[in-house]
């Protein structure tokens, strides 16, 4: 299975929102292109290889957060080696995949010093506030933001892809940017997730030194911008 969204989350805090989720997110790319664990592992498939395969293929990873998500209850907790949810939160962050905190109706995000190290990076990360009311208006506006595409059947969902983009490193760096403005990206983010999505694959063609030189140079030129990460790394976005 090829994921596109990796559903992260525990049963005891976000049962109704992973499946309410699940099932808007599969109308919009399909079946195959979203994983939650019980509905997405075969039978008699180790489940653990079978997560691992999926943080491998996915291109987003939604972390649903609810009143119960720290504490952790039978699922385990967040600070405890061996929790899932954690492993499975800084496995995508490592990826240097979109990570997208989702908290569930009026929960709110958790406090650096709530979070393990290996995973505090999640409250820097752009999310949306998601209601059992609402729903499936922010899941479909979380879809367009992401720019996820159905691709199964050949319907788009989001709008036709646009052609592939190659005037120069300058140029792309500023199309994708505007295009994702709702992040601010690494080097390493945009040459590893940024040259896969659609009209941005010539940027497989530079290495991430080369990607961030070039964005050191437009910060200079005064087109984007910066911010520090809680790990001390250079984000870059568009100057707003």
């Amino acid at each position: 299975m090829t994921s596109t969204v990796f559903i992260s989350y525990r049963r005891n805090d976000a049962k109704w929102a992973a499946s309410a989720i699940h099932s808007e997110l599969c109308k919009h790319l399909g079946n195959d292109k979203v994983f939650k664990d019980v509905d997405s592992i075969a039978l008699g498939r180790p489940w653990r290889v079978a997560l691992e395969d999926a943080l491998d293929k996915c291109e987003a990873t939604l972390v649903l957060i609810g009143d119960k998500w720290l504490d952790g209850g039978p699922d385990g907790r967040l600070h405890q080696d061996g929790d899932l949810v954690r492993e499975e939160i800084a496995v995508s962050l490592a990826r240097a995949i979109p990570v997208v905190p989702v908290t569930l109706d009026d929960t709110a995000l958790p406090k650096p010093t709530d979070l393990p190290d290996d995973i505090v990076e999640l409250i820097e990360m752009q999310g949306i506030s998601v209601s059992h009311e609402t729903y499936k208006r922010e899941v479909e506006s979380l879809v367009m933001l992401l720019g996820l595409r159905r691709t199964g059947d050949g319907a788009i969902k989001a709008g036709a892809p646009p052609p592939d983009l190659d005037g120069g490193l300058r140029e792309g760096l500023v199309k994708f940017l505007s295009d994702y403005g709702q992040w601010s990206f690494s080097p390493l983010r945009i040459a590893k997730w940024g040259a896969r999505q659609d009209g941005f694959s010539f940027l497989s063609k530079y290495s991430s030194g080369e990607i961030g030189a070039e964005l050191k140079s437009m910060v200079a030129d005064g087109v984007a911008e910066t911010r520090t990460s809680k790990k001390g790394g250079t984000l870059y976005r568009l100057r707003r």
